[in-house]
């Protein structure tokens, strides 16, 4: 088994027997974009049951790698296949022919992984990405203003800190919050989960794909 995780993405591919082949590119074809990467995940896992699910993550990691790349940097299919070809030439032990092929008719698959890429793409064109956020806490003194060294009181002070992508680079600020920032944060954020849980309830009912953006 190769060693580079391109490289043992694409022979876990080509390993595939053909009914199991043809089940998977059925199965993402169908899939449509209503599912998080994780979710997708667990599917294959329990559609494909006789196959190892380190085997079908190793695939998907490529997949979607080939496609984000196609997404991001316009790159084409041929692209995809002639980086792939260069990537499998260093593997005297593949079969690279059959495993080229199964790779450009899942990228060129109407469904699943085409959709979901458009679909990230949508979320992450926005010039301001949330990427990570942590909240610091801190006692701080305060002391006199008349007695410089003695100690009247103390405060809690939270520190939020944002970091975010703009322009393929990642960024931060900081926001200093105390006790009542947090409960209007965490009203704002409830009252955020509520409306997407009734969005997610109403697109259901009307039969809409929806795939949550990772």
């Amino acid at each position: 088994m190769p060693s580079n995780p391109m490289s043992i993405g694409l022979a876990h591919l080509g390993s595939l027997d053909s009914e199991s082949f043809d089940q998977l590119a059925l199965f993402l074809s169908n899939s449509k974009a209503i599912m998080s990467s994780e979710d997708l995940n667990q599917r294959l896992i329990a559609q494909f049951p006789n196959l190892e699910p380190t085997a079908l993550s190793s695939i998907m990691r490529v997949l979607r790698a080939f496609t984000t790349a196609m997404r991001t940097r316009g790159v084409s299919v041929e692209q995809i296949v002639d980086d792939a070809n260069r990537f499998l030439s260093t593997e005297p032990d593949l079969e690279i022919a059959p495993i080229l092929t199964r790779l450009e008719l899942l990228l060129r698959k109407p469904g699943g992984l085409a959709t979901a890429s458009k679909a990230l793409g949508i979320f992450v064109d926005h010039p301001n990405a949330f990427k990570s956020a942590r909240i610091l806490s801190d006692i701080r003194p305060v002391f006199s203003s008349t007695e410089p060294l003695h100690l009247e009181a103390t405060t809690v002070v939270h520190t939020l800190k944002i970091e975010y992508r703009q322009d393929n680079e990642i960024k931060h600020f900081y926001v200093a919050l105390d006790a009542l920032d947090l409960s209007e944060l965490e009203r704002i954020v409830i009252r955020a989960k509520e409306k997407q849980e009734v969005l997610e309830r109403t697109l259901e009912t009307l039969a809409v794909p929806y795939m949550r953006v990772e």
